[in-house]
């Protein structure tokens, strides 16, 4: 569904999405919010994940996430300008981490 800027600014005062701080006038277009995600960003780790010899295995639906996260998770390197790209992970041609159902996979994890 695509909604238009009125239909945005409606779904937010009826609090079907939340949005804090509320958006500025000069953040809405046509059909679409512009947001400002915030200053710093977290990536996993692949220090953590990228040991020969280790096989790990994150099951989102069996462990507590924030824990999960605490431990794996680093801030990302951010350029001079404030901006952070955040490329996808990848370990060599043609292999890429993606979840997987409730199992978030790097390619040295089994599933």
């Amino acid at each position: 569904m695509i909604l238009s800027d009125e239909g945005i600014k409606e779904v937010i005062s009826l609090g079907l999405i939340e949005i804090d701080s509320p958006p500025q006038a000069d953040q809405y277009t046509s059909s679409a919010l512009d947001l400002v995600l915030g200053g710093n960003f977290k990536i996993w780790d692949p220090d953590l994940f990228d040991v020969q010899g280790t096989e790990i295995r994150l099951d989102l639906s069996s462990q507590d996430y924030l824990q999960t996260a605490k431990a794996y998770l680093k801030d990302a390197d951010c350029e001079n300008d404030g901006s952070c790209i955040l490329a996808p992970y990848s370990r060599g041609e043609n292999k890429s981490y993606a979840p997987q159902g409730n199992v978030f996979t790097w390619p040295m994890i089994r599933c």
